[in-house]
């Protein structure tokens, strides 16, 4: 449970990083030097290969998502967004 937990919240650090390199206040090689570390993390808590997963460019979107083959492989146990892609934390709130 601590490595998920220290996971999640490296995770929010990795996503602020990116809003920063988004907004032009650092640069991508600052963003990109811990990303490695976190993917490796975050495939080993949901027991997949790395190369299933991709952060999404997008900061208005989800944060982390499987790829298009494996979502597609994997179709009946699978959120996808619009584009097809498997979301790894969906979001079930209902908006009003």
């Amino acid at each position: 449970m601590l490595s998920y937990v220290k996971s999640c919240s490296d995770l929010k650090t990795e996503f602020t990083d990116w809003e920063d390199y988004c907004n032009g206040y650092i640069q991508y090689d600052e963003f990109d030097k811990d990303s490695d570390n976190l993917m490796q993390e975050v495939a080993s808590i949901l027991n997949t290969e790395e190369s299933n997963l991709f952060i999404n460019g997008d900061p208005r979107g989800y944060a982390i998502k499987f790829n298009q083959e494996f979502t597609n492989e994997n179709i009946e146990n699978m959120y996808r967004d619009l584009g097809g892609y498997g979301i790894v934390a969906p979001d079930f709130r209902e908006v009003a």
